[in-house]
């Protein structure tokens, strides 16, 4: 599909939902809502739309969530973690990807099959002790759960989907049913970093809003949304599940809608904005170099001293 017309068609397709469903997309008011629709129509997305490979809305490349935080947030103190590791930098970054993408598929294995495979081939043995202990971690989470009296009932894992304005990966979405009773459904994202970060509450708040917004696709146009083959159910809470790959523990913080109300609100207009920053960022970098380049082709005014 040209990009152009992919960029005008899917402003179009944007603000005819709009209306109908009520959802107001992930962002704060529903003047920044159209504004960035339209924004989204422009010629400028169209080179940016090549480089966003992995998801495809409507056939048109978005970016994925993780992107738009990692531009939005600054990060300085890795900066000075790199400039100590030197030239082991990369790799050692490639060893804590293996070892949580090995730790991903062992979790995702034992919630779907209640073991684990064959899935260490080509793998480093240290990334498999680390992703074990990980591993061993999830598990004795998932036990500890049950002990207390809670049902938990996997829903979906690796729930890979995409809106207008990005794509993403979900590790997992369950059903966890308390000792009284009370069934809510949660998104649970994985981590087998050393602390629980705000800034993964701000990647389970974006999935939560694109369930949100699949959830509206579904019912106004069943089988157009990127995941139709799968119902989307109403999303109650996020979570992070930390489980440690240097020591035996693991970490559990939920955050439910009836109970941290002012919480998940807070994170959603977070994220709000950091997706209206993220498009307009690269707007105003666009719209300056045709700036520029006018401004010195009209003569600008330029001098030495």
């Amino acid at each position: 599909m040209d990009n152009e017309f992919a960029n005008e068609e899917l402003g179009k397709y944007i603000k005819n939902i709009q209306p109908e469903t009520g959802y107001d997309g992930p962002y704060v008011s529903d003047n920044n809502y159209r504004d960035l629709n339209d924004l989204l129509c422009s010629y400028t997305f169209e080179f940016r739309r090549n480089k966003w490979e992995k998801y495809e809305y409507q056939g048109i490349n978005v970016p994925r969530v993780t992107s738009i935080i990692n531009d939005t947030i600054n990060k300085e103190y890795l900066n000075g973690w790199a400039a100590k590791l030197g030239d082991q930098y990369h790799k050692t970054m490639d060893m804590i990807l293996d070892t949580g993408t090995l730790a991903h598929l062992m979790i995702e294995d034992f919630i779907n099959k209640g073991r684990i495979s064959g899935i260490y081939d080509g793998v480093d043995n240290a990334d498999q002790l680390k992703a074990s202990r990980a591993y061993h971690n999830f598990v004795n989470f998932w036990n500890d759960l049950k002990k207390n009296g809670y049902i938990i009932t996997p829903i979906v894992t690796e729930m890979e989907f995409a809106t207008p304005w990005y794509g993403g990966t979900i590790d997992f979405i369950a059903s966890i049913t308390s000792p009284e009773g009370i069934t809510r459904n949660y998104i649970l994202d994985f981590k087998t970093s050393s602390k629980i970060s705000f800034q993964y509450f701000l990647q389970t708040m974006a999935y939560k809003q694109a369930c949100e917004y699949l959830r509206y696709t579904q019912e106004l146009e069943p089988g157009t949304n990127p995941i139709s083959n799968f119902k989307v159910p109403e999303i109650n809470g996020i979570g992070i599940i930390r489980v440690d790959k240097e020591s035996n523990k693991y970490e559990f913080i939920i955050a439910d809608d009836q109970v941290d109300t002012k919480f998940l609100a807070d994170t959603s207009n977070c994220v709000a904005s950091m997706v209206n920053w993220y498009y307009r960022k690269q707007y105003m970098e666009d719209i300056y170099k045709d700036f520029r380049t006018k401004y010195i082709k009209e003569g600008g005014l330029y001098g030495i001293y």
